[in-house]
């Protein structure tokens, strides 16, 4: 485990051991206008396969929580606009930085990615996925690169800045009962094996905070 999900792992078990859950109250809510664009990828269905039975035995242990379906399982390359309320789409906006971007990103290499491990934070758990990177940061830059030269509205690393190849899979939204059941079953996956996949195209998508399928619009894919 690399040196930022480990400071995770410690932040969020240490929150975990004091009861100190960070809930979300706006999973589902039709009051929640936050919305924003993302670049990003789509995880192998081996990959989710595996997420899945994952969450079905979590969700036993720590039920009525937050499971991400297989349809929103994704690996977030940059958020371009951070969700945020009453952000409306804009098709020609939108296919600006469709356009922008396939002409930086085409023909960059095919990233390999392995979901090896799981960490926390006091609000959600992750999977933790290891590629290359050089190559991840190299990307990363070719997108802020992208977006800053062609002058368009942008949020990117404004909540923080990203580094890693996580996968967001499992949130709290209620106080646990038996948080310490949870942290037993957590540690006792906390290297679980979940497959690796190639990443050779990417999606720019307009979303909702949680890429809910029924909220996200498909700007476009670019092929690497």
């Amino acid at each position: 485990m690399n040196e930022h999900y480990e400071k995770m792992w410690r932040q969020g078990m240490a929150a975990f051991e004091q009861q100190k859950f960070n809930l979300d109250k706006q999973i589902g809510s039709l009051a929640d206008t936050r919305r924003g664009i993302t670049l990003l990828a789509r995880l192998s269905q081996p990959v989710k396969n595996t997420a899945t039975q994952f969450l079905t035995e979590l969700n036993e242990i720590c039920p009525a929580q937050y499971c991400y379906p297989q349809t929103d399982i994704h690996l977030t390359i940059m958020s371009i606009v951070s969700c945020h309320s009453d952000y409306i789409f804009d098709a020609a906006t939108a296919n600006q930085y469709l356009v922008a971007l396939q002409q930086q990103l085409v023909g960059m290499p095919i990233m390999t990615v392995d979901f090896t491990g799981i960490t926390v934070s006091d609000a959600a758990v992750l999977l933790t996925g290891y590629t290359s990177q050089e190559y991840l940061m190299g990307l990363r830059s070719k997108v802020r690169e992208t977006v800053l030269n062609a002058g368009l509205h942008h949020s990117m690393d404004s909540r923080y800045r990203i580094e890693t190849a996580h996968s967001t899979i499992f949130r709290f939204c209620k106080q646990p009962e038996n948080s310490q059941d949870l942290i037993q079953f957590l540690q006792r996956n906390k290297h679980r094996k979940f497959g690796d996949m190639r990443v050779d195209s990417l999606e720019l998508v307009f979303n909702d905070w949680y890429q809910t399928e029924a909220h996200t619009k498909l700007i476009g894919k670019i092929k690497l």
